[in-house]
């Protein structure tokens, strides 16, 4: 999804491709698991029908449910890379450094 590249060698790795300033936590949620959609037949790029639904043109809900997708793409897309981090560093400061352990 062009947010990191790979540098090859002794040295190598992987690095972001922007500035953490610039990457949002929408890019990278949707290079993870595709577009955001509350439900099939929201996702703008790829709209299928829902189960239940006799079709797309005629449901009463769709128009709804592509307006609940496009809060929640708007609402991750202002949150960027940067300001993820600033967080756990707060986080972990109001931690005394100790790191978050999470067990199933």
């Amino acid at each position: 999804a062009g947010i990191v590249q790979s540098v090859r060698g002794k040295a190598g790795g992987y690095a972001l491709r922007a500035a953490p300033a610039v990457i949002t936590l929408g890019a990278i949620v949707r290079a993870i698991d595709g577009p955001i959609a509350p439900s099939p037949c929201a996702n703008l790029e790829t709209p299928t029908k829902c189960p239940d639904c006799a079709n797309l043109e005629g449901c009463w809900l769709r128009p709804v449910m592509v307006e609940v997708g496009a809060a929640v793409n708007a609402a991750l897309d202002k949150i960027t890379l940067l300001e993820i981090c600033r967080g756990a560093a707060r986080s972990r400061r109001n931690r005394n450094g100790q790191a978050l352990m999470y067990e199933i």
